[in-house]
């Protein structure tokens, strides 16, 4: 998993680098600002591709003395700063909207036209190499997600260039700068939600969803009476989870642990990537336990009711009595 997202990382910035490099010498010989204007926006997204590997690679470091948690935070970091740079290509790309709307300039050499036409498709197919590079990837980390937008971002300005290009040719730029503004405002968007998430993640703030279906998992985990404390924050594709569960003092300590071990499997198996630690504490409250009591025998296949129910604890055992109801027309053998 972590060797598949590396390696699609590293060949979109091969990839994303020799757009640049095509891009910015046709478009200089052309003349044509919209295809220097993309090559400009690929290289700040081939420099947000080199951070991401960056930090990816930091998060994949194992934990040490000074990160005893691991590096997952760095991948954090990474989609944080993907995200500035993103914003800040998408606030580059509505000023320049603006400036081509006061200046309606159209900069095309007629002898490099066909050549400009090629840079921008070489670019198109460059776009949706790493697109389908890092679709697989996406969902493993907030650095792969910043990846994957970068992407698209890149796909919609090459789409921009080619329009603008285009429309230069025919002497309508207006359409350019059109598309130009719709395409900074999707980007603009996504790269909020980016720097949002990333930022959620460096704070270890987590959804409030996260923590109710964590909750509820727990709480559903046979033998646990409660729950006294629970903490969740999330590094990287990474969930750590720290929970408090309380169970009947009467148990055994191998009882407990085998419960403290079920809570663990339960939640590894709710968020796939997880560091869970579980603690126990023993619950004395009758009430409760009597609760937990009726509760068990209730499961007893033709129990209708249990009531009155009576707990003494002597040289650290319990004894209970307890009233259960059944059907009134089974046989006493039967009950």
């Amino acid at each position: 998993m972590h060797a598949g997202r590396l390696k699609a990382l590293k060949v979109s910035a091969i990839a994303i680098i020799s757009a640049v490099i095509v891009e910015f010498v046709v478009g200089t010989l052309a003349g044509s600002l919209a295809i220097i204007s993309d090559g400009a926006h690929a290289l700040l997204d081939a420099l947000s591709t080199f951070l991401l590997l960056y930090a990816t690679k930091a998060a994949l470091k194992p934990s040490d003395e000074e990160h005893v948690y691991g590096h997952e935070k760095f991948e954090s970091l990474g989609g944080f700063i993907g995200g500035l740079i993103l914003s800040g290509t998408a606030l580059f790309l509505i000023v320049k909207a603006f400036q081509k709307i006061t200046a309606r300039e159209v900069f095309i050499v007629k002898e490099w036209e066909f050549a400009g036409f090629a840079a921008i498709a070489y670019t198109l197919c460059i776009d949706i190499l790493r697109i389908k590079l890092l679709y697989n990837v996406r969902g493993e980390s907030v650095t792969a997600r910043a990846g994957y937008y970068h992407s698209f971002a890149d796909l919609g300005s090459t789409l921009v260039a080619f329009t603008g290009f285009g429309m230069a040719a025919l002497g309508l730029p207006l359409f350019d700068t059109l598309a130009s503004l719709i395409l900074s405002v999707a980007i603009g968007y996504l790269s909020i939600k980016l720097v949002k998430a990333s930022s959620m993640e460096l704070s270890d703030a987590v959804s409030k969803d996260l923590i109710e279906k964590v909750r509820e998992e727990v709480a559903a985990t046979e033998g646990v009476l409660g729950i006294t404390s629970l903490k969740a924050r999330k590094a990287g594709a990474k969930t750590f989870v720290e929970v408090t569960i309380s169970v009947p003092s009467y148990m055994s300590l191998e009882e407990s642990h085998a419960i403290a071990s079920k809570v663990e499997e339960n939640l590894r198996r709710l968020l796939s990537l997880a560091e869970v630690v579980v603690h126990v504490e023993p619950f004395e409250r009758e009430k409760l336990t009597a609760e937990f009591v009726e509760k068990l025998a209730g499961k007893v296949e033709g129990v209708k009711d249990i009531h009155d129910v009576h707990m003494v604890h002597s040289q650290g055992k319990m004894y209970l009595t307890l009233h259960a109801g059944v059907d009134p027309r089974l046989s006493l053998k039967e009950a």
